[in-house]
């Protein structure tokens, strides 16, 4: 089964997800690709939510068609690869990814029922613009880009995802999330006969 984090720059879906790998042995990390260089903090973690690749690398890929889904944002590339993704959906294991909206949607058309979406939003767009700021990662101009897509493409369609979490305390949402799919997760394979 494939579980999904999805929502706007800095609502802590990578801080989410580890903090989920971490408390859930059995939970494995999906990963989706890019080819923007890794942020310093990435290089000291022990467990990355990307496959870090050259744009060479990523370029090649694509062509050769080995991406469900590609978008370009803020100059840099990011996909899911198709083989990735098949076999999260197919595994008996339990995958978390994180991905951006249109990704999901895109997951969620193909494979509506083997993948759950969690939409995190921010307390507010003021908290979001904070944590933002203090990322200290990205110029004014790349932190108005995310901001604008925030507010005008990703918050706005949190709906379509399968559930929505006001992201106001990690421990707290962490707490939730697992208990949420622990739900699903017995419900599912109650359905399949398990």
């Amino acid at each position: 089964m494939l579980t999904l984090l999805v929502g706007p720059t800095c609502v802590g879906k990578t801080t989410i997800w580890q903090a989920i790998l971490d408390a859930d042995p059995k939970i494995k990390p999906f990963k989706t690709c890019t080819d923007r260089p890794m942020r310093e903090w990435e290089k000291d973690s022990k467990i990355s939510q990307y496959h870090f690749l050259t744009p060479e690398e990523f370029t090649i890929e694509r062509f050769e068609g080995h991406f469900f889904e590609v978008e370009k944002f803020a100059k840099n590339m990011y996909g899911t690869r198709k083989k990735d993704l098949k076999r999260a959906i197919r595994a008996p294991e339990w995958y978390l990814g994180v991905m951006d909206i249109n990704g999901a949607l895109a997951v969620k058309e193909k494979y509506h029922h083997e993948a759950l979406t969690f939409f995190l939003l921010p307390p507010s767009i003021e908290v979001l613009k904070e944590r933002l700021l203090a990322r200290g990662s990205e110029t004014e101009e790349q932190i108005a880009l995310r901001l604008e897509r925030a507010v005008s493409s990703e918050i706005p369609r949190a709906t379509l995802m399968d559930c929505q979490v006001v992201n106001e305390n990690i421990d707290e949402t962490v707490k939730f999330l697992l208990m949420f799919m622990n739900n699903h997760k017995e419900s599912m394979d109650f359905l399949r006969g398990r």
